[in-house]
């Protein structure tokens, strides 16, 4: 399944839905997380910063207060669930 895919799903409210908010409570804001994280590497690369992925992946635990290791668990979340993470 692609995001895109996984956050249609998770917009509505069927079974499906319910199933993986059941099993991933935060599995919406993970997305969306995911999906600023995308946006500041792709911004990173245009400024021509070394390291994109690093400078990103710092800016979404500031800008969000989470810890790194939170970080890698939705990683390794998204990358269960979605084969373009």
């Amino acid at each position: 399944m692609r995001r895109t895919e996984l956050k249609e799903i998770l917009q509505k409210n069927t079974e499906e839905s319910r199933w993986y908010y059941h099993r991933y409570p935060c599995l919406y804001r993970d997305l969306m997380l995911w999906e600023y994280y995308l946006q500041c590497v792709s911004l990173r690369r245009k400024q021509k910063i070394h390291a994109p992925k690093n400078r990103a992946r710092l800016d979404v635990c500031d800008d969000y207060a989470i810890s790194e290791k939170t970080f890698y668990a939705i990683r390794r979340t998204l990358c269960e669930l979605c084969e373009d993470v």
